[in-house]
């Protein structure tokens, strides 16, 4: 699965990442820029081959024609992510869910890696590790929370438990509330296709396991917004947490 953005929107996007990098007091040199960038580049081989090419000019980096020639759209918005810039005209959400998890969990980022890179090559791997991914999100958000058997539990009880905790804030909202409660069925539903339509267990000659890319590439974007929730909101639920915390401490 790849994420596409339509050529005059790519023009848009890197124009707006040209004048971000060179407005930013890090990076508004030829040189910290570079370094910038050089941190987004994967070099393939000891021939240098990479993931996109630094194309100069006049001994500096020429950044609008590198920018131009990265020729990944998934990229290019990881950089608009990372940046700050907002992409009012695309939802990265697979992009964002992929730095969110490098960041703060990687163990599941490793594990949703895999499932991304297999949905057409192997849509039946690409279910058991999106299913895991999620399930490493909330025993790690569980653990901090301290929910009591969280390592023992089904992922639906994983899921019940830490909503419950999110549903304490007085603050969440009736209707999100209402939403939050399929969470539950959702993961299980997860679980259950992968227990049951995949390779994860003994198959007979008989049983359905699940061979069309599209059907792994609904998961892997069901995975992605129920995992990019449950991440960002318990984050912004302990910095609130912490911030009341400090507050208690003020002498006045």
């Amino acid at each position: 699965m790849t994420i596409q953005i339509k050529p005059m929107y790519e023009m848009k996007l890197v124009a707006e990442i040209k004048d971000k990098l060179w407005s930013m007091p890090e990076t508004s040199t030829y040189r910290s820029v570079q370094f910038y960038l050089e941190k987004w580049r994967k070099v393939y081989d000891s021939f240098g081959n990479a993931n996109f090419d630094i194309y100069t000019k006049d001994g500096n980096i020429d950044l609008y024609a590198t920018l131009h020639y990265i020729g990944d759209g998934e990229l290019l918005l990881k950089i608009a992510i990372d940046l700050g810039i907002e992409t009012p005209d695309f939802i990265p959400l697979i992009p964002e869910f992929r730095n969110v998890l490098k960041t703060s969990y990687k163990q599941a980022g490793e594990t949703f890696e895999k499932a991304f890179k297999q949905v057409k090559s192997d849509p039946s791997a690409s279910i058991i590790m999106a299913h895991s991914a999620l399930e490493s999100i909330l025993k790690e958000i569980a653990k901090v929370l301290k929910i009591d058997k969280a390592n023992t539990m089904t992922i639906k009880n994983l899921t019940k438990e830490v909503m419950k905790k999110f549903k304490d804030n007085p603050e969440f909202p009736n209707e999100l509330k209402n939403i939050s409660n399929n969470f539950e069925n959702i993961n299980q539903t997860i679980e259950d296709l992968r227990s049951k339509k995949t390779e994860a267990h003994g198959r007979t000659s008989d049983d359905i396991v699940v061979t069309t890319p599209l059907y792994a590439e609904f998961i892997v974007n069901s995975v992605a917004t129920v995992g990019t929730f449950l991440i960002n909101y318990y984050e912004q639920m302990m910095q609130t947490e912490s911030e009341n915390a400090s507050d208690d401490d003020l002498p006045f």
